[in-house]
């Protein structure tokens, strides 16, 4: 699965009203995750204004050692078809967003996400 940051925000912060929800689909795709080096950038910088420099940095430290997280980094020719998902989109996508269901798309893959234009982009895959 891939993990989109309203996802990982939610799982992190106890006080979200998706915490819970979080959690339990957490522990149904525990196995294997991919995150998309623009996602963990996102939610490390919402985890830090949300809660504190401490939080984002154990974040950042799970990113980097827990062994069924894989960071999934954006190569150039990916950018460019983040990029084209970005421009030719019907919604509201940020370009963030614009990676994950570029990455979901190409990957076949679902996406764990709270995010309700992200949902509806990949309903079509």
């Amino acid at each position: 699965m891939i993990v989109d940051s309203s996802f990982l925000i939610s799982f992190y912060s106890k006080k979200d009203a998706n915490h819970e929800e979080a959690v339990k689909q957490m522990k149904e795709h525990e196995d294997f995750l991919l995150i998309p080096d623009y996602v963990v950038g996102e939610t490390a910088t919402v985890l830090l204004y949300k809660n504190s420099l401490r939080n984002s940095n154990l974040f950042l430290e799970i990113m980097e050692n827990t062994k069924n997280i894989k960071i999934l980094y954006t190569s150039p020719s990916d950018f460019k078809g983040v990029f084209d998902v970005f421009k030719n989109q019907k919604k509201q996508l940020n370009f963030v967003d614009a990676c994950i269901v570029y990455h979901a798309r190409k990957l076949r893959l679902g996406v764990l996400t709270f995010d309700k234009n992200i949902q509806k982009e990949i309903k079509k895959i």
